[in-house]
């Protein structure tokens, strides 16, 4: 039996979340990147739209429970470091309000391929293999 598990109402929705929210993606470049995840699709979108509005950042890609993500949602930020770290605050501050959990990772300085990676975007049944480079196979 299914239940309304959050819920969320957004009057000025930012620009950037409103593209995200119809699938449009950004790329990282070689700024910090800040992963966000959620248990539920309302606190990544109320997250997300807070930090975007406190703080001078990008939304590089936002999923909201997709069937591989079990409910969940995550987005991607893009920044200056301590722009990137603000927004992560942020987004904790607004949830931690709600008792709503927030998982979060920065990657300071992505690898160029890590980077890469992100930019081709984050579905991974989409996504090529890499070649890291400086391991040797054995034949």
């Amino acid at each position: 039996e299914g239940r309304v598990l959050n819920q969320l109402l957004l009057p000025d929705v930012h620009p950037a979340l409103h593209e995200g929210i119809l699938g449009h993606r950004t790329s990282p470049g070689t700024d910090a990147i800040a992963v966000l995840e959620t248990t539920d699709a309302c606190s990544n979108l109320l997250a997300v739209e807070r930090a975007l509005k406190a703080v001078e950042v990008g939304l590089v890609e936002i999923r909201l429970a997709d069937s591989l993500l079990a409910g969940k949602a995550l987005a991607i930020l893009h920044g200056e470091l301590h722009d990137i770290q603000a927004a992560v605050s942020v987004a904790q501050d607004e949830l931690v309000a709600r008792n709503a959990p927030l998982q979060h990772r920065i990657l300071t300085a992505p690898h160029a391929a890590s980077a890469a990676a992100i930019d081709a975007g984050t579905r991974f049944w989409e996504a090529v293999p890499l070649d890291l480079g400086g391991e040797e196979i054995p034949q």
